[in-house]
């Protein structure tokens, strides 16, 4: 998978040449009704076997941000936006290839936000315990766990439970022809069992710290 990252002023325009995977782009926007309609809109205009979403809002200053999850495959074309957080994961046994064009690219610049280097370990110790909730040992922790730069091991590789059976479920439904009503059906219920597990139960310290963390970058945008 590629580190997540986000560029300050360009805008990437990708197509995939060869390889399945999918990638996940963070938008930032304000809560409204506004808002809600236009993502009711947006829904209607996207394609049901490459796209689905899931959003998630905070209270905080009215910021929030909703997530893009694509499917790639031979012959997707998408834009990252500036500013907009951006990972692409590899499928199973899939050689992902994605060739990349930026525009708007003078004085801009990329902000890596794991691996090596990233943006977050520059943080002094104070700011990260305030901004985390949490110990700066913690965080640090978490933060310094990859020391790959640009490319990092995949949610399977670091044993992804939740990616490997949704590539699994992704590639029955290739084999069946494609995705049927009683199963996106099936695939929200599932969804929505998760979230009230984890509310029931409460997140684990990684999970938190990752969530923190979006929620940090997109509040600066």
């Amino acid at each position: 998978m590629s580190a997540p990252l986000f560029n300050t002023r360009s805008f990437k325009i990708a197509y995939v040449p060869n390889g399945k995977g999918y990638a996940e782009i963070v938008c930032p926007h304000r809560q409204s009704q506004g808002g809600e309609s236009e993502r009711e809109r947006d829904k209607g205009r996207r394609s049901e076997e490459e796209e689905e979403e899931s959003s998630e809002e905070q209270e905080e200053a009215g910021q929030g941000y909703h997530t893009i999850r694509a499917r790639l495959s031979p012959g997707t074309a998408f834009v990252v936006p500036a500013g907009h957080p951006f990972v692409a994961v590899a499928s199973r046994d899939s050689n992902l290839q994605i060739v990349c064009f930026e525009v708007h690219a003078d004085r801009n610049e990329k902000v890596f936000l794991a691996g090596a280097d990233n943006v977050l370990q520059k943080l002094d110790r104070v700011a990260k315990a305030l901004s985390f909730a949490s110990k700066a040992e913690e965080v640090d922790e978490v933060l310094g766990s990859r020391r790959e730069k640009g490319f990092l091991p995949g949610p399977k590789e670091s044993g992804g439970h939740e990616e490997r059976e949704q590539e699994e479920e992704e590639e029955r439904e290739e084999r069946h022809g494609g995705r049927g009503e009683r199963e996106r059906h099936g695939r929200e219920e599932r969804e929505k069992e998760e979230e009230e597990r984890e509310g029931r139960h409460g997140r684990g310290r990684r999970e938190e710290v990752a969530e923190t963390l979006m929620r940090m970058v997109t509040a600066r945008m």
